[in-house]
């Protein structure tokens, strides 16, 4: 009798749950696959805030951040007239150079003083009227599409920064060293550092010159111009010495060894050109001769004539801008 051949064991079969598992799985494969790369292109396609907004984010302006943004490329990182814009003369270098157009009295020549000026550090409404409207005739733009917070910040940040005693110190120091080395017998280890006096006082006058500056005494409302200011203000262009810089005819002249304090020509300004770095307005051209220009051979008349005589010299001036000033005597009319 023949053996019984042995039954094979049964196949593992596949339950109908695990088979519609299977067939399902490419399925969701496929919608998640499909559904992950709508949600990419979808995420892709939100807008995302750009770099250059970053510092315009929040209620809050961060002053630091706008400054870097849109200030170092020409003031440099630090304040020092030393960013990636090629430029000349170089941007202000803040804690050194005084600023031109500012609004307050002091006096003092810190940290390197102008002939006869009497400008102090500016207020903070004026620094932030000069980055809305820039500085016509000049590498420095308006930044009127900043709100005026964002502005504000900026300037805070400025003053908070660079324009502090010690660091009017240091640059007064470094200034000071660099023309002691000019001298042929300058020993380091003998004639520097200056005495600790000098340090001092230069570190007092730093004090003082950001501090307690009494404004410029505008009148307000301005008043309206007086008949007849037109022949008074004539006699004062010249009796001031006026013509000497910007001529008879209020066109300018040039002298290659006028100079301003950081060493570059003076060019004075051609008043009938109709541009005013310091602003058009009757109270910026009051400023300008009431206080002169820091850092330029612009002094100040502030001690040499009346508020009423500055102010015929103020419409004087704004009557050359529109070419319609008289002529002065034994010069040609400025009319065009």
């Amino acid at each position: 009798m023949s053996e019984a051949l042995p039954t094979p064991a049964p196949k593992p079969g596949i339950s109908l749950a695990a088979r519609g598992l299977l067939f399902a799985l490419p399925a969701a494969l496929a919608v998640f696959v499909g559904y992950a790369g709508w949600t990419a292109t979808d995420w892709l396609k939100q807008p995302v805030t750009p770099p250059t907004e970053v510092a315009h984010a929040g209620m809050d302006p961060d002053g630091r951040a706008l400054y870097q943004l849109h200030c170092a490329r020409c003031h440099g990182v630090n304040g020092d007239g030393q960013g990636d814009t090629p430029m000349f003369p170089k941007a202000r270098h803040f804690g050194y150079e005084r600023f031109k157009f500012t609004d307050t009295v002091n006096g003092l020549k810190q940290p390197q003083g102008a002939a006869g000026t009497l400008g102090g550090v500016p207020t903070d409404d004026v620094l932030a009227g000069i980055l809305k409207r820039g500085i016509d005739g000049s590498p420095m733009p308006a930044f009127d599409t900043l709100t005026d917070a964002e502005r504000l910040a900026i300037v805070r940040y400025v003053k908070a920064r660079f324009l502090r005693a010690d660091r009017l110190l240091a640059a007064r120091l470094s200034v000071e060293l660099e023309k002691a080395k000019k001298d042929e017998e300058f020993d380091p280890k003998k004639d520097w550092p200056p005495k600790q006096e000098k340090q001092d006082k230069w570190f007092a006058e730093g004090v003082a010159d950001l501090s307690g500056a009494a404004p410029c005494p505008v009148p307000t409302p301005f008043p309206v111009a007086r008949p007849g200011y037109e022949q008074r203000a004539i006699a004062l262009f010249s009796k001031l010495g006026c013509s000497g810089c910007h001529g008879p005819d209020g066109r300018g002249t040039f002298d290659p060894n006028r100079k301003n304090d950081n060493g570059t020509v003076a060019y004075p300004r051609d008043l009938t050109s109709g541009v005013f770095k310091g602003g058009s307005e009757a109270e910026h051209l009051y400023r300008r001769i009431y206080l002169g220009i820091p850092g330029t051979p612009m002094k100040a008349f502030a001690t040499e004539a009346t508020p009423e005589e500055i102010a015929d010299l103020v419409y004087y001036v704004k009557l050359l801008a529109q070419g319609k000033a008289p002529a002065a005597a034994g010069t040609n009319s400025v009319q065009r």
